[in-house]
C-alpha cells in the first residue's frame, strides 16, 4: 500500500504528530509512505528526522498549485490513499485523486472537533471516495442529508516506555523542586491563567513549587505578562525546543492540561505514559482520557481556590502521586497504545478502497 500524508500548516501541532506517528508505523508495516508538507518548515524538519520521504510544497501554495503537486505525486508514486486534516486539504486531495484517476481520501477529524460539511466538503465527497477517521464515537453523528459516508473510529495513542522514565538532565531541575508542567495552547489562555493564579496562591507556602509551560502556547507573551503581574515570573519557565518539551513532561511531579484538540489529548496521554498524575478541566478533551481520582483529577473550570487545594494535596502526598501515575501508565498501555491508532489509519484506507470498488449514490 502506498500513502501520502498531506499537512499544509506551517505549525507543528497534535495533528501533525498523529500523522507522523501513523506514517512511521505504516512504514514499519511495509507501506510506502510520503509526507507532503510546506518546504523548509518545522514539519518538514521533523519528518525528515524521522527518515520519511518528504514531498515539499511551496511556502504559500495556491489551491490549484497544491492539487497539481499532489496529482503529480500520486502519479509518480502510484499512491493508493491520501490522508488529510480539514476542508481545504480534503478539497485539494479530492481534486488530485480525480485528476490522477487513482487513489482515495481519508479525512481525519481531530480530537474534540466536529465534522462540518460545508459546500466545499460536500463537493469533495462527490469528487473522490472518502472515509472519515474519527477519534471518538461522539463524532459519528453526521448531517442526515450528507448521504452514506464511511467512518472509522480510532483514538489517539502513544507508546509506553518499557520502564517508567526518570528525571532527565535536560529538564534543568531546580534543587528539591516540585515541578508542575502545563500543556497549553494559544486558544485557551483563560484556562492557563487559572494555572498561574493557582500557583500564585500556593507559592508563598510552597517555596519548592515550580511551573513549566510546554506545548504550542508555551511562549505566549500574554501568559508571561500575567505571571509577572502575579509576581511568580521567577518560578515559571517555558520549554523552547522539542527536547526540552519532552524532558519536562517526563520529569513532572504533576501534569496539567489546558490545551484543546489533539494537543490536549496527547498532553494527557504523555503524562500518563510517563507515570505522572494529570489535572484536567471537567468537560475538556483531556477529561476523556484521565480517569477522575484514579489517574488524576477533574477540576471545576475557573475555580482557583479548589484547584489550588487539589494541587497542594497531590504535591504533598508522594504515595498518591505514585499510585495515580502507575494507574495512568497502565491505562495507556491497555487502552491508548500507538499500535491501535495506526490500525485505525490502515482500516480507514481499506474502508475507502472498498467503497471505491462499490457503486454508490452521490450525496446531494
Amino acid at each position: 500500500m502506498d500513502a501520502i500524508f498531506l499537512h499544509e500548516s506551517e505549525r507543528w501541532s497534535g495533528g501533525a504528530r498523529a500523522f507522523l506517528a501513523a506514517a512511521r508505523g505504516l512504514t514499519a508495516r511495509g507501506w510506502r509512505v510520503a509526507f507532503a508538507c510546506l518546504a523548509d518548515g518545522v514539519v518538514q524538519q521533523r519528518v525528515a528526522e524521522a527518515g520519511l520521504e518528504v514531498v515539499p510544497l511551496p511556502s504559500r501554495p495556491s489551491f490549484f498549485g497544491e492539487a497539481d503537486r499532489l496529482r503529480r505525486a500520486l502519479l509518480d508514486r502510484e499512491v493508493d490513499v491520501v490522508y488529510v486534516h480539514g476542508e481545504q486539504e480534503q478539497v485539494a486531495a479530492a481534486n488530485a485523486v480525480r485528476r490522477s484517476r487513482r487513489g482515495v481520501v481519508v479525512r481525519r477529524v481531530c480530537a474534540g472537533e466536529s465534522f462540518v460539511a460545508g459546500r466545499p466538503t460536500r463537493a469533495a465527497l462527490r469528487t473522490a471516495p472518502t472515509t472519515l477517521l474519527l477519534t471518538s464515537t461522539d463524532q459519528t453523528k453526521l448531517p442526515s442529508d450528507l448521504g452514506p459516508v464511511p467512518t472509522v473510529v480510532a483514538d489517539l495513542g502513544v507508546d509506553v516506555p518499557a520502564e517508567p522514565p526518570t528525571a532527565l538532565p535536560d529538564a534543568e531541575a531546580w534543587p528539591g523542586e516540585k515541578r508542575l508542567v502545563c500543556v497549553c495552547d494559544r486558544g485557551n489562555r483563560a484556562r492557563t491563567a487559572v494555572v498561574l493564579r493557582a500557583v500564585a496562591m500556593l507559592a508563598p507556602r510552597h517555596r519548592d513549587l515550580r511551573l513549566v509551560l510546554v506545548g504550542p502556547g508555551a511562549d505566549d507573551e500574554e501568559l508571561r505578562l500575567h505571571a509577572a503581574a502575579l509576581g511568580i515570573h521567577r518560578f515559571v519557565r517555558s520549554a523552547h525546543t522539542r527536547d526540552e518539551d519532552v524532558a519536562h513532561r517526563r520529569a513532572a511531579h504533576v501534569g496539567w492540561v489546558t490545551a484543546a484538540g489533539d494537543d490536549g489529548a496527547f498532553g494527557a496521554l504523555d503524562f500518563m505514559a510517563s507515570s505522572v498524575p494529570v489535572l484536567v478541566d471537567r468537560g475538556s478533551i483531556g477529561a476523556r482520557y484521565v480517569a477522575d481520582a484514579i489517574t488524576g483529577a477533574h477540576i471545576t473550570p475557573g475555580d482557583v481556590p479548589d484547584t489550588a487545594a487539589t494541587l497542594a494535596t497531590l504535591l504533598a502526598r508522594d504515595e498518591t502521586r505514585q499510585a495515580m501515575g502507575n494507574a495512568g501508565r497502565a491505562r495507556v498501555a491497555r487502552t491508548f497504545g500507538e499500535a491501535g491508532m495506526i490500525d485505525g489509519f490502515a482500516r480507514a484506507a481499506a474502508a475507502t478502497q472498498q467503497r471505491a470498488a462499490t457503486p454508490r449514490v452521490a450525496p446531494r
